[in-house]
């Protein structure tokens, strides 16, 4: 939900940039088709790039859950089941989304209807739809739609079929829907309806050039666009209309005398800041341990990391679904909850849990008559981001939490197979018998000398000391 809205917003700063780069650089220029190439662009590096992350490796001495860095997924006692802003701003997002589809669709089919509604004559390769209706000419796709009587019109007439073929034969409907598709998507920002406004208002400048170009008279070309000045139609958003509200900057555009080459610089200004996006918004920071105490051998690997999902009698299904999506989006676990039953105060009596983690599964079922007793589902990761360890633990009021059907078994080693001692709260301990990371206050590492003057012979291959919370 949050990943989509991010997605949502970085893919509108980027059409800001496009938008903004436009106007300001590149749209009193007359490379036409450069022009249409740069704005599609533009939707393309929208659409994909906020998608694409450029991998920042930080390399750090090994640091120590302590206290201050343990964090928790959620508490033992009673959970929150309102809406968090996240879920509104998305549902209000959703709805927009959801209309702007149905707006374009109804205008989709209103111009499939009017089709059908037409005399048709294939002429080469497009097809001319005759409509009784008063109606200015438009095309879409290999359609040209007109009234006949404009026929009687002589040269009028060919230099608007020379505009429509010139949309067809480019294919300019599809740049149409491309456009329009960007507003469904994006309706809440305004840059991108005028986005879409420059989109086809560029097509006209395409179709003006290529018609001028066949016409006998360039300036008569220019006096009929100049007569049908403020005529009104009737402007489908997804049809290539002749008539139009942008004729008085059609008539500027033919006017203006060819751009130099020199001029192409323009089009990269964008370049450095599509690389600023990528390495200062797009950027993940990925942290790899260096061995700090050089020409030492040995290094005790721990877990450093964990996230888990708390699941208490007053936990809600929406709160529990958020969390879940959240761990599958960002951790590629499989998980899911199901079977949940609530007696008639909300609290919950059954509920059935089960997960894949690579190779690891495993399963968690509680029924009753009585409410749950909390529990949780954690994931525990090493320090270079992978799973070390996944599965369920029943929550008790005790110092410790009892494990429940884990998925592996802790295994603590140093980096040439050897089994470090463990010592908490100055009692030596197996690795079965570590605390939680809720539990603990602060770890700390006895190497070589000083783990065998202060434990003897069992502290040869190390000592990890742990000092739980009181």
């Amino acid at each position: 939900m949050e990943d989509i809205l991010w997605y949502t917003a970085k893919s509108g700063s980027l059409i800001a940039l496009f938008y903004l780069s436009y106007c300001l650089l590149i749209q009193r220029q007359t490379f036409f088709r450069l022009n249409r190439f740069f704005l599609l662009f533009g939707l393309g590096v929208a659409a994909v790039l906020p998608l694409i992350f450029v991998t920042k490796i930080v390399y750090a001495d090994h640091s120590w859950v302590t206290e201050d860095s343990i964090t928790s997924r959620g508490d033992v006692g009673d959970s929150y089941s309102g809406l968090d802003m996240a879920t509104i701003l998305f549902a209000v997002y959703a709805v927009g989304v959801l209309l702007f589809t149905g707006r374009l669709l109804l205008q989709l089919l209103s111009v499939c209807t009017l089709l059908k509604k037409c005399r048709k004559i294939r002429r080469d390769d497009v097809i001319l739809a005759e409509m009784k209706e008063a109606t200015s000419p438009f095309s879409f796709f290999g359609f040209v739609v007109y009234n006949p009587e404009i026929k009687n019109r002589g040269k009028e007439w060919d230099s608007i079929l020379l505009h429509e073929l010139a949309h067809i034969r480019q294919r300019h409907s599809f740049d149409a829907i491309a456009a329009n598709l960007l507003v469904v998507f994006q309706w809440w920002n305004p840059l991108a309806w005028g986005y879409r406004r420059v989109i086809m208002q560029n097509l006209e400048f395409l179709a003006d050039d290529y018609a001028a170009g066949y016409h006998s008279s360039e300036k008569d070309y220019q006096r009929l666009l100049l007569r049908n000045v403020g005529v009104s139609c009737d402007n489908n958003v997804l049809t290539n209309t002749f008539y139009n509200s942008s004729i008085k900057k059609r008539i500027v555009m033919l006017n203006k005398n060819r751009s130099e080459r020199k001029q192409l610089w323009r089009y990269t200004a964008v370049i450095p800041f599509l690389a600023f996006f990528l390495l200062g918004v797009n950027t993940k920071t990925v942290a790899q341990e260096t061995n700090s105490d050089k020409g030492e051998n040995e290094q005790v690997l721990v877990v450093v990391g964990e996230k888990s999902i708390v699941v208490t009698k007053n936990t809600a299904d929406q709160e529990l679904k958020q969390k879940v999506e959240e761990i599958i989006s960002k951790d590629k676990i499989d998980l899911s909850f199901d079977g949940i039953k609530r007696n008639s105060k909300g609290e919950i009596i059954a509920i059935a849990s089960k997960f894949k983690a690579g190779d690891s599964s495993g399963a968690y079922k509680l029924k009753s008559d009585k409410p749950i007793k909390s529990f949780r589902f954690y994931v525990k990761y090493n320090g270079d981001g992978s799973v070390d360890e996944a599965g369920y633990s029943a929550l008790s009021t005790k110092g410790f939490m009892a494990d429940y059907q884990k998925s592996t078994e802790v295994d603590i080693r140093t980096k040439d197979g050897k089994k470090p001692l463990l010592v908490v709260d100055d009692m030596v301990v197996d690795q079965e018998m570590l605390p939680a990371p809720e539990q603990i206050k602060s770890v700390n590492i006895l190497k070589e000398e000083k783990a065998t003057a202060k434990y003897g012979d069992q502290g040869k291959n190390g000592v990890i000391q742990v000092i739980t919370k009181k």
